[in-house]
């Protein structure tokens, strides 16, 4: 396990281009992963703002929104008192209730 102190990538650009003079491979590659880290916290970042908003204008769905997705994965008995388990009950169940799940 190599480790690496802010005084061996500080002064390395951010977006580590492959011009820059490394001082060995292991630095370059650490700039990389410090490069790819910073995107993804952002992308989680924006993404808990999304479901934040979206929980707040009512577009998450609701428990009863999730029955069929219940029933077509088998967690759920099907209105004959059922489990749906395979394939051909869940193809021939989704095509029965896909009018009620989507038509509102």
């Amino acid at each position: 396990m190599i480790v690496f102190d802010q005084e061996e990538i500080h002064n390395i650009p951010f977006n580590c281009p492959t011009s820059y003079d490394y001082q060995s491979q292991f630095i370059q590659a650490a700039c990389k992963i410090r490069f790819i880290n910073m995107i993804c916290m952002w992308l989680y970042v924006l993404f808990g703002i999304l479901w934040y908003a979206a929980g707040i204008f009512d577009y998450l769905p609701r428990k009863e929104d999730m029955k069929w997705w219940n029933k077509w994965l088998g967690d759920e008995e099907d209105p004959k008192g059922e489990f749906l388990t395979n394939q051909s009950d869940i193809a021939e169940w989704v095509q029965s209730t896909r009018r009620e799940t989507f038509v509102r």
